[in-house]
């Protein structure tokens, strides 16, 4: 039997990030995430710790992870070219998701994404010790 160890609705100030936000430098040849990529993750960041602080979630690093996240869009039409790709969305998600509540991302075994539709943007999580 999984247990669930935290949940949360958290609403969104920054569009969501992609992880197919990535610039070019051509005089260093450097990649590196742009700066909607960061506003995205560092408001995430800042709103999970917030969360963590109150509610302590204890995540062990041989935990295995079921995740389940929500992208809730302000998009009439989920599935036209305008609205960000649900994989793409799960990258910098996971990556603040790492920051904030200290688990590595190869600790999650089951994962279900989904977006809809609302009117106003926010990202549900539920994590599951599996």
């Amino acid at each position: 039997m999984s247990q669930k160890i935290f949940e949360a609705l958290i609403e969104l100030a920054n569009d969501f990030g992609s992880g197919n936000d990535l610039q070019h430098n051509t005089k260093t040849n450097t990649v590196y995430r742009g700066a909607k990529y960061h506003a995205y993750k560092d408001e995430l960041i800042e709103a999970l710790d917030e969360l963590n602080d109150k509610f302590k979630v204890q995540i062990d690093k041989g935990d295995e992870l079921a995740v389940n996240l929500t992208f809730y869009q302000t998009n009439v039409n989920q599935t036209t070219r305008a609205t960000k790709d649900l994989d793409n969305m799960e990258k910098p998600t996971l990556d603040a998701m790492q920051v904030a509540l200290n688990f590595d991302d190869s600790q999650i075994v089951k994962k279900v994404s989904q977006k809809q539709s609302n009117f106003t943007r926010a990202l549900r999580i539920e994590i599951w010790k599996a």
